[in-house]
Protein backbone atom coordinates (compact mmCIF):
# COMPACT_ATOMS: atom_id res chain seq x y z
CA UNK A 1 0.00 0.00 0.00
CA UNK A 2 1.31 3.24 -0.64
CA UNK A 3 2.22 5.51 1.88
CA UNK A 4 1.15 8.76 0.61
CA UNK A 5 2.13 12.22 2.66
CA UNK A 6 0.39 14.86 2.39
CA UNK A 7 0.67 18.78 3.70
CA UNK A 8 -1.40 21.40 3.01
CA UNK A 9 -1.69 24.99 3.89
CA UNK A 10 -4.04 28.13 3.98
CA UNK A 11 -3.06 31.67 4.89
CA UNK A 12 -5.15 33.78 7.03
CA UNK A 13 -6.16 37.49 7.37
CA UNK A 14 -9.11 38.05 9.47
CA UNK A 15 -10.84 35.65 7.17
CA UNK A 16 -14.30 35.34 8.53
CA UNK A 17 -14.75 32.15 11.04
CA UNK A 18 -17.61 30.41 9.43
CA UNK A 19 -15.71 30.73 5.73
CA UNK A 20 -12.49 29.00 7.43
CA UNK A 21 -15.12 26.15 9.10
CA UNK A 22 -16.58 25.35 5.60
CA UNK A 23 -13.27 25.44 4.44
CA UNK A 24 -11.79 23.07 6.99
CA UNK A 25 -15.13 20.99 6.86
CA UNK A 26 -14.57 20.51 2.66
CA UNK A 27 -10.54 19.48 3.14
CA UNK A 28 -11.56 16.53 5.78
CA UNK A 29 -14.09 15.65 4.04
CA UNK A 30 -11.51 15.52 0.88
CA UNK A 31 -9.11 13.38 2.83
CA UNK A 32 -11.25 11.05 4.62
CA UNK A 33 -12.46 10.17 1.33
CA UNK A 34 -8.64 9.94 0.17
CA UNK A 35 -8.09 7.84 3.39
CA UNK A 36 -10.65 5.23 2.24
CA UNK A 37 -8.72 4.35 -0.89
CA UNK A 38 -5.17 4.57 0.50
CA UNK A 39 -5.57 4.23 4.50
CA UNK A 40 -1.95 4.83 5.01
CA UNK A 41 -1.90 8.54 4.18
CA UNK A 42 -1.79 11.28 6.27
CA UNK A 43 -2.43 14.68 5.80
CA UNK A 44 -0.68 17.89 7.80
CA UNK A 45 -2.63 20.83 7.99
CA UNK A 46 -0.99 24.31 8.28
CA UNK A 47 -3.09 27.26 9.12
CA UNK A 48 -0.98 30.22 8.46
CA UNK A 49 -2.43 33.42 10.58
CA UNK A 50 -1.28 36.83 9.21
CA UNK A 51 -3.61 38.88 11.18
CA UNK A 52 -1.38 39.71 14.06
CA UNK A 53 -4.21 40.01 15.96
CA UNK A 54 -4.61 38.09 19.16
CA UNK A 55 -8.56 38.09 19.40
CA UNK A 56 -8.71 36.69 15.71
CA UNK A 57 -5.80 34.05 17.03
CA UNK A 58 -8.26 33.51 19.56
CA UNK A 59 -11.15 32.50 17.29
CA UNK A 60 -9.07 30.24 15.11
CA UNK A 61 -7.98 28.65 17.70
CA UNK A 62 -11.62 27.82 19.09
CA UNK A 63 -12.49 26.52 15.81
CA UNK A 64 -9.74 23.74 15.60
CA UNK A 65 -10.45 22.78 18.32
CA UNK A 66 -14.01 22.01 18.00
CA UNK A 67 -13.27 20.47 14.87
CA UNK A 68 -14.00 16.63 14.15
CA UNK A 69 -10.83 15.60 11.54
CA UNK A 70 -10.69 11.69 10.21
CA UNK A 71 -8.05 9.48 10.86
CA UNK A 72 -4.78 10.59 9.75
CA UNK A 73 -5.14 14.31 9.94
CA UNK A 74 -3.86 16.87 11.51
CA UNK A 75 -4.06 20.62 12.13
CA UNK A 76 -0.83 23.12 13.09
CA UNK A 77 -1.19 26.92 13.63
CA UNK A 78 1.20 28.88 12.58
CA UNK A 79 0.93 32.50 14.20
CA UNK A 80 2.67 35.04 11.82
CA UNK A 81 4.66 37.64 14.42
CA UNK A 82 4.38 40.43 11.45
CA UNK A 83 2.34 40.14 8.17
CA UNK A 84 4.74 39.52 5.33
CA UNK A 85 2.70 38.92 2.26
CA UNK A 86 0.57 35.33 0.95
CA UNK A 87 3.93 33.81 -0.29
CA UNK A 88 6.05 33.96 2.83
CA UNK A 89 3.30 33.11 4.83
CA UNK A 90 3.13 29.56 2.32
CA UNK A 91 6.86 28.99 2.82
CA UNK A 92 6.68 29.24 6.55
CA UNK A 93 4.05 26.17 6.44
CA UNK A 94 6.85 24.19 3.87
CA UNK A 95 9.80 25.06 6.36
CA UNK A 96 8.09 23.05 8.75
CA UNK A 97 7.94 20.01 6.08
CA UNK A 98 11.66 18.30 7.17
CA UNK A 99 14.48 18.68 4.27
CA UNK A 100 15.06 15.43 4.16
CA UNK A 101 11.82 14.45 2.39
CA UNK A 102 13.15 16.06 -0.81
CA UNK A 103 13.34 13.43 -3.71
CA UNK A 104 15.64 14.21 -6.60
CA UNK A 105 14.54 14.58 -9.99
CA UNK A 106 16.36 11.36 -10.84
CA UNK A 107 13.80 9.48 -8.25
CA UNK A 108 10.56 10.70 -8.79
CA UNK A 109 9.19 7.82 -9.74
CA UNK A 110 9.32 7.28 -6.02
CA UNK A 111 7.98 10.58 -4.95
CA UNK A 112 4.58 10.35 -2.42
CA UNK A 113 5.02 13.58 -0.49
CA UNK A 114 2.77 15.99 -1.89
CA UNK A 115 1.14 19.57 -0.88
CA UNK A 116 -1.37 21.12 -1.48
CA UNK A 117 -1.18 25.31 -1.56
CA UNK A 118 -4.55 26.85 -0.74
CA UNK A 119 -7.26 29.96 -0.07
CA UNK A 120 -9.38 30.34 2.65
CA UNK A 121 -12.67 30.58 0.36
CA UNK A 122 -11.69 27.63 -1.32
CA UNK A 123 -13.78 24.56 -0.88
CA UNK A 124 -13.14 20.61 -2.16
CA UNK A 125 -15.02 18.50 -3.49
CA UNK A 126 -14.94 14.98 -1.65
CA UNK A 127 -13.06 13.57 -4.51
CA UNK A 128 -10.91 16.54 -4.90
CA UNK A 129 -7.68 15.24 -3.27
CA UNK A 130 -8.11 11.88 -4.51
CA UNK A 131 -8.67 12.84 -8.31
CA UNK A 132 -5.48 15.30 -7.80
CA UNK A 133 -3.49 12.66 -6.72
CA UNK A 134 -4.04 10.26 -9.62
CA UNK A 135 -3.93 12.90 -11.99
CA UNK A 136 -0.01 13.92 -11.03
CA UNK A 137 1.15 10.24 -9.97
CA UNK A 138 0.34 9.19 -13.55
CA UNK A 139 3.70 11.49 -15.12
CA UNK A 140 6.78 12.19 -13.18
CA UNK A 141 7.69 15.30 -14.56
CA UNK A 142 4.14 17.65 -13.30
CA UNK A 143 4.52 20.12 -10.69
CA UNK A 144 1.20 20.89 -9.58
CA UNK A 145 -2.18 20.27 -11.05
CA UNK A 146 -4.32 23.32 -11.52
CA UNK A 147 -8.32 22.33 -10.84
CA UNK A 148 -11.57 23.26 -12.41
CA UNK A 149 -13.22 26.09 -10.81
CA UNK A 150 -16.64 26.12 -9.57
CA UNK A 151 -18.10 29.78 -9.15
CA UNK A 152 -21.18 29.15 -7.15
CA UNK A 153 -21.43 26.04 -8.40
CA UNK A 154 -21.24 27.34 -11.99
CA UNK A 155 -18.37 26.20 -13.84
CA UNK A 156 -15.66 29.08 -14.40
CA UNK A 157 -14.21 28.84 -18.18
CA UNK A 158 -11.01 29.01 -19.07
CA UNK A 159 -9.44 29.12 -15.76
CA UNK A 160 -5.28 28.26 -16.98
CA UNK A 161 -3.31 30.97 -18.07
CA UNK A 162 -0.74 32.46 -20.34
CA UNK A 163 1.95 34.60 -19.85
CA UNK A 164 0.07 37.95 -19.45
CA UNK A 165 1.14 41.04 -21.98
CA UNK A 166 0.34 44.55 -20.30
CA UNK A 167 -2.81 45.05 -22.93
CA UNK A 168 -3.84 41.76 -21.35
CA UNK A 169 -4.02 42.87 -17.66
CA UNK A 170 -5.18 46.40 -18.60
CA UNK A 171 -7.74 45.19 -20.84
CA UNK A 172 -9.12 42.32 -17.49
CA UNK A 173 -8.56 45.55 -15.21
CA UNK A 174 -11.09 47.70 -16.93
CA UNK A 175 -13.39 44.68 -17.86
CA UNK A 176 -13.05 45.96 -21.80
CA UNK A 177 -13.58 43.74 -25.21
CA UNK A 178 -10.11 45.80 -26.40
CA UNK A 179 -7.84 43.33 -27.68
CA UNK A 180 -10.37 40.54 -27.55
CA UNK A 181 -7.96 37.93 -29.35
CA UNK A 182 -5.61 38.55 -27.19
CA UNK A 183 -7.51 38.10 -24.39
CA UNK A 184 -9.20 34.75 -25.70
CA UNK A 185 -5.37 33.67 -26.34
CA UNK A 186 -4.67 34.16 -22.75
CA UNK A 187 -7.10 32.33 -21.24
CA UNK A 188 -6.86 29.39 -23.70
CA UNK A 189 -9.98 29.70 -25.39
CA UNK A 190 -8.68 27.97 -28.03
CA UNK A 191 -8.84 24.54 -25.56
CA UNK A 192 -11.53 22.72 -24.72
CA UNK A 193 -12.11 22.76 -21.04
CA UNK A 194 -13.35 19.42 -20.52
CA UNK A 195 -9.97 18.29 -21.52
CA UNK A 196 -6.81 18.61 -19.31
CA UNK A 197 -3.74 20.22 -21.03
CA UNK A 198 -0.17 21.95 -19.82
CA UNK A 199 -0.67 25.37 -19.42
CA UNK A 200 1.94 28.04 -19.14
CA UNK A 201 0.43 29.54 -15.23
CA UNK A 202 -2.43 28.83 -13.08
CA UNK A 203 -3.84 31.06 -11.12
CA UNK A 204 -2.99 30.38 -6.94
CA UNK A 205 -5.67 29.12 -4.75
CA UNK A 206 -5.49 25.88 -5.07
CA UNK A 207 -2.45 23.84 -6.07
CA UNK A 208 -1.83 20.66 -5.93
CA UNK A 209 2.16 20.05 -6.19
CA UNK A 210 4.69 17.72 -6.05
CA UNK A 211 6.42 18.53 -2.66
CA UNK A 212 10.20 17.80 -4.28
CA UNK A 213 9.06 20.39 -7.16
CA UNK A 214 8.44 23.61 -4.41
CA UNK A 215 12.00 22.17 -2.71
CA UNK A 216 13.29 22.11 -5.91
CA UNK A 217 12.54 26.03 -6.18
CA UNK A 218 12.51 27.29 -2.47
CA UNK A 219 8.67 27.81 -2.20
CA UNK A 220 7.52 31.00 -3.46
CA UNK A 221 9.53 33.91 -3.41
CA UNK A 222 8.89 36.21 -0.68
CA UNK A 223 9.57 39.49 -2.32
CA UNK A 224 6.08 39.36 -4.16
CA UNK A 225 3.87 40.58 -0.96
CA UNK A 226 0.29 39.90 -2.95
CA UNK A 227 -0.53 39.31 -6.06
CA UNK A 228 1.93 37.45 -9.21
CA UNK A 229 3.64 35.25 -6.20
CA UNK A 230 1.62 32.37 -8.18
CA UNK A 231 2.67 33.74 -11.83
CA UNK A 232 6.33 33.67 -10.45
CA UNK A 233 6.04 30.60 -8.75
CA UNK A 234 4.55 28.83 -12.32
CA UNK A 235 7.76 30.41 -14.30
CA UNK A 236 10.28 29.23 -12.01
CA UNK A 237 8.93 25.93 -12.21
CA UNK A 238 8.79 25.49 -15.83
CA UNK A 239 12.32 27.13 -15.81
CA UNK A 240 13.46 24.19 -13.67
CA UNK A 241 11.75 21.77 -16.75
CA UNK A 242 8.52 20.95 -14.39
CA UNK A 243 5.21 20.56 -16.61
CA UNK A 244 1.72 22.34 -14.77
CA UNK A 245 -1.31 20.75 -15.84
CA UNK A 246 -4.61 21.50 -15.84
CA UNK A 247 -6.87 19.09 -15.20
CA UNK A 248 -11.05 19.07 -15.22
CA UNK A 249 -12.08 16.12 -13.60
CA UNK A 250 -10.68 17.96 -10.65
CA UNK A 251 -13.21 20.47 -8.97
CA UNK A 252 -13.32 23.23 -6.18
CA UNK A 253 -15.60 25.95 -5.40
CA UNK A 254 -14.09 29.32 -5.29
CA UNK A 255 -15.09 32.61 -3.39
CA UNK A 256 -12.61 35.18 -4.59
CA UNK A 257 -12.82 38.09 -6.78
CA UNK A 258 -10.90 40.07 -9.56
CA UNK A 259 -8.46 43.26 -8.41
CA UNK A 260 -10.59 45.72 -9.71
CA UNK A 261 -13.16 45.07 -7.05
CA UNK A 262 -10.48 45.86 -4.52
CA UNK A 263 -9.55 48.45 -2.34
CA UNK A 264 -6.99 51.06 -3.02
CA UNK A 265 -4.26 49.27 -1.03
CA UNK A 266 -4.85 46.23 -2.75
CA UNK A 267 -4.76 47.76 -6.32
CA UNK A 268 -1.33 49.00 -5.43
CA UNK A 269 0.07 45.86 -4.05
CA UNK A 270 -1.14 44.55 -7.46
CA UNK A 271 0.62 47.35 -9.39
CA UNK A 272 3.99 46.84 -7.57
CA UNK A 273 3.93 43.07 -7.64
CA UNK A 274 3.46 43.30 -11.20
CA UNK A 275 6.07 45.61 -11.76
CA UNK A 276 8.82 43.05 -10.35
CA UNK A 277 7.26 40.39 -12.30
CA UNK A 278 7.67 42.31 -15.60
CA UNK A 279 11.30 43.70 -14.49
CA UNK A 280 12.23 39.52 -14.14
CA UNK A 281 10.14 38.04 -16.43
CA UNK A 282 10.07 40.97 -19.57
CA UNK A 283 8.22 43.25 -20.01
CA UNK A 284 5.28 42.28 -23.37
CA UNK A 285 2.38 44.75 -24.48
Amino acid sequence: MTDVQLTASVVLYHSPADMVARHLQSVAKSFAHFSNVYPTASLRFFFVDNSVDEHYLRTIETLISQCHLPEGMRLELIKSSENKGYGDAHNQALEKVPSEQYVGKEDRAKDTRFHVVLNPDVYLAEDTLLLSYKCISKQQDIALISPRILDNYEAVPHVAKRYPGLRILMGRYLKSTLWAEQQQRYVYAEQDPESAFDVEMAGGCFYFCRLSALQDINGFDRAYFLYFEDFDLCERLRANSWRLRYEPTVCIQHEGGGVSGKTLRHQWYFICSAARFYSRYGWRF
